[in-house]
């Protein structure tokens, strides 16, 4: 899309905050006026907008995605949102382990152990672990202080740790970079730790160079996304 505007800015509206291109106000996707929860992801957004060339590019504005997904669709979308975070009960990454080589298996306990304890600690949830490929039949409580923390969160922070957990396979991590026990790059240590070990055992290619910036930058994104949120 061509760039059709000289200035981005944000805006304060009765309603909210917004943000506009030349005074005239944003809206989603779906028509919705983009009014956002604090002048900060306002402003974010809005340096979002400015920054474009003359060329506007929507997978550069990750603040502007976030921000546009969660007006359109968590409020329609959100009880589905919630039974697919909580499958990751049974699939979290962090509950799949290998036996060997011993090398990644020392890397994953490594790893996974801190977040797993500060699940413990936070939520009094313990999940099992396996070292096979099947689901985990964890135990129905974890299910159900894990659906008390996710209801507790508003649609904007539900949107960040359903983008945190896609990108990394754990809704465990996804809670912790909400809650920031955990930064992006601990988030992105742990999730890539069997990537990271075949690279270093096998070196990398370009695809997956890509898939790995990717997934990082995700995390990035979303982590600002909640320090923006406050």
């Amino acid at each position: 899309m061509k760039r059709f505007y000289k200035q981005a800015s944000a805006t304060h509206h009765p309603e909210g905050y917004g943000v506009s291109l030349d005074d005239k106000p944003i809206k989603t996707p779906a028509g919705k006026l983009l009014l956002l929860p604090n002048e900060k992801l306002a402003k974010a957004i809005a340096d979002e907008w400015q920054s474009q060339g003359d060329t506007v590019v929507v997978s550069t504005m990750p603040l502007m995605q976030l921000a546009a997904t969660t007006l359109d669709h968590v409020p329609v979308q959100r009880a589905d949102m919630l039974e697919r975070l909580l499958a990751y009960t049974g699939t979290d990454l962090l509950c799949h382990r290998v036996d060997e080589p011993k090398r990644l298996n020392e890397l994953q306990k490594r790893l996974f152990a801190p977040a797993l304890e500060w699940l413990h600690r936070r939520y009094d949830i313990d999940l099992h672990t396996t070292t096979e490929l099947t689901a985990v039949n964890q135990p129905e409580s974890a299910r159900e202080r894990l659906t008390q923390a996710l209801n507790a969160l508003n649609d904007w922070a539900l949107m960040g740790v359903q983008s945190a957990a896609l990108a990394s396979g754990s809704i465990v991590l996804a809670l912790g970079l909400q809650e920031k026990q955990f930064t992006a790059s601990e988030v992105f240590e742990a999730a890539e730790v069997e990537s990271t070990y075949q690279i270093e055992k096998w070196g990398s290619d370009i695809e997956l160079v890509k898939r790995r910036n990717g997934i990082e930058d995700e995390l990035n994104a979303v982590e600002r996304w909640f320090k923006l949120l406050g």
